[in-house]
């Protein structure tokens, strides 16, 4: 139980820092390209972007449960 705490746990801090990397991106984007912005992060690109981080999230949970797993088999 204490490990799967600490994966979900683990989770949802990448995707914190995941998602403050996003936010930042599209705040100098914001202040970079006022013009453009609007033209840019639209509502579709910022779902899609969500998306991919959530996916990408996933993956490195994955591989590191995976890790886990493997070194306490051994």
């Amino acid at each position: 139980m204490g490990v799967w705490a600490f994966e979900v746990g683990y989770f949802f801090a990448c995707h914190a820092c995941v998602m403050h990397q996003a936010v930042s991106v599209n705040r100098m984007m914001a202040v970079c390209f006022p013009i453009k912005y609007r033209h840019i992060f639209t509502l579709k690109f910022c779902i899609i972007v969500i998306a991919v981080l959530w996916i990408e999230v996933f993956f490195v949970l994955l591989a590191y449960a995976t890790e886990m797993i493997e070194h306490f088999h051994v």
